[in-house]
């Protein structure tokens, strides 16, 4: 603390600002030990975020919890990111900095969320608190999420950078255009590279019309149009599976679903796929192989000039070293999708056992729906964490919590006036909007929305990393040839987050 009061001709010296931030980092990380260490919080979630919202990227690692009615969100540790393949280093990290401040998180932990994109890493952190955890945990390790990470690795082989540079500058003259209601590209995000090619492909000749009046120059080439309409054709269909996915109806169904897809893709990129070993030997010696899967160039061809009236005329056009280029380009992203996708189909067979480790969705937890749920299903998911719950709650306290589900069930079919004040409640209220001060319609429902707290921390909904706007952008980049993946500057922005709402609890 010596530090702390000394100044240099009244000014703040950078040795006190930097114990000021010493000190946050302290008081936030043992007022957040003391909580988890209490009765306030039965059990807490784990949340890693890949945030870009600074000069350098970096994964956010935050503790969820629910405290008096509300979620929280404070940030434990930031990770920088070196690249995509980081060591062991930083799952470690995260396991220590648990030790310390959730000495008891191998039981308390019930559920880890994957934010935003991902990355290696944060797969990897994921996978290590589940298996080390006494229980099991609800986990973002849903096929959608394996299916959104093998898009994103499969379309880098597209999205180069001088395939995004040309789309950028050519966004960037459109947008200057007033006449033209061109997206905003977010850079960084596959998303928003998707939704603004889909307009260009969309509206091509309206774009093109443009460019020639405005005498743009640096249109992007026949090319570039082709594997824009291959880009956004695959992630169209890949997207609608996606939807599908997330009715939660359970591994085989979304298990037969990837099935579906992968036949489907086949089909339409003429692909031939998987093979066993012993099938490799009947292949021609152009096919193009990756995995079990094999494309021949000109069943490729083929498959660029279905993309539409464009492609079809420009890919005859092309010069050959760019034809060449082009057909290569697209056998990879198409096999490299094709074999992944079956890879992740072989591995999330029914009999997984990687599964077992982890339940696969996060119950209800709202009034508005759990008045709905038949009571014996609501004892079942008591029973998924009967010993967390033991380890928290008296026999009674526990029978309390399947009473006040009966007793908020039974008022809601029997009462209108409960019913008319519960079914106000919107589907996408939050946790504190619908549960209150935990008297619903008059019923009291104290020790049922203590329970369903921690069931809301594990759910994957985005939690805001900041309610201060200030901090939605952050003034910070990494040390250049650093290999640190923890960064002193970095934690103090973060904890300062962290500090302002620590009165409130």
């Amino acid at each position: 603390m010596e530090g702390i009061s000394a100044t240099e001709n009244g000014q703040c010296t950078e040795r006190r600002v930097m114990n000021l931030c010493r000190v946050a980092c302290a008081v936030n990380l043992q007022r957040l030990r003391g909580i988890l260490k209490g009765k306030e919080v039965w059990a807490f979630a784990v949340v890693l975020e890949l945030c870009n919202c600074a000069g350098s990227s970096f994964i956010d690692v935050r503790v969820r919890f629910e405290h008096g009615g509300e979620i929280h969100s404070v940030h434990l540790i930031g990770i920088v990111v070196l690249d995509e393949m980081m060591t062991d280093e930083s799952v470690d990290l995260v396991v220590r900095y648990l030790n310390v401040i959730a000495p008891q998180w191998r039981t308390k932990l019930i559920g880890v969320s994957l934010l935003n994109d991902r990355c290696g890493c944060m797969e990897r952190i994921m996978n290590r608190l589940a298996a080390e955890c006494e229980e099991s945990i609800y986990c973002d390790y849903s096929l959608s999420s394996k299916l959104s990470q093998l898009m994103r690795e499969a379309c880098r082989l597209i999205l180069t950078a001088e395939f995004t540079n040309t789309m950028i500058a050519l966004v960037s003259h459109l947008r200057s255009l007033r006449a033209l209601n061109c997206p905003k590209l977010v850079e960084g995000s596959l998303e928003s590279t998707v939704k603004v090619l889909q307009w260009l492909v969309t509206n091509q000749a309206y774009v093109i019309e443009c460019s020639q009046q405005s005498q743009y120059v640096g249109f992007p080439p026949p090319e570039w149009w082709i594997l824009a309409l291959v880009l956004t054709n695959v992630t169209g269909r890949v997207n609608s599976i996606l939807q599908q996915l997330s009715s939660g109806k359970g591994l085989p169904h979304d298990r037969q679903h990837l099935i579906d897809l992968m036949n489907h893709l086949s089909m339409m990129t003429g692909a031939a796929g998987p093979f066993i070993p012993s099938e490799f030997l009947s292949m021609s010696c152009e096919d193009i192989v990756i995995g079990s899967f094999s494309l021949n160039p000109v069943t490729t061809t083929t498959f660029l000039k279905s993309q539409g009236n464009f492609a079809n005329s420009a890919v005859d056009s092309l010069q050959p070293d760019t034809y060449e280029a082009l057909v290569n380009v697209t056998s990879i992203f198409v096999l490299t999708v094709l074999s992944k996708l079956s890879q992740i189909i072989a591995e999330n067979n029914n009999d997984s056992t990687e599964w077992n480790r982890t339940i696969y969705q996060v119950p209800t937890f709202l009034p508005n729906t759990l008045c709905k749920m038949r009571h014996q299903d609501f004892v079942g998911i008591m029973q998924q964490q009967r010993i967390r719950l033991e380890k928290r709650f008296s026999n009674e306290e526990i029978e309390k919590i399947e009473v006040q589900h009966r007793a908020l069930r039974n008022a809601y079919l029997l009462e209108k006036r409960v019913s008319d004040e519960i079914d106000r409640l919107s589907d996408s209220c939050s946790f504190s909007e619908g549960w209150r001060e935990g008297i619903i319609a008059g019923v009291d429902c104290r020790v049922l929305r203590y329970f369903c707290g921690a069931l809301a921390a594990a759910a994957t909904s985005s939690t805001p990393r900041s309610e201060d706007s200030e901090f939605m952008l952050i003034n910070w980049c990494k040390i250049p040839f650093s290999q640190s993946i923890t960064d002193f500057s970095l934690e103090a922005i973060l904890h300062a987050q962290n500090y302002r709402s620590w009165p409130k609890y």
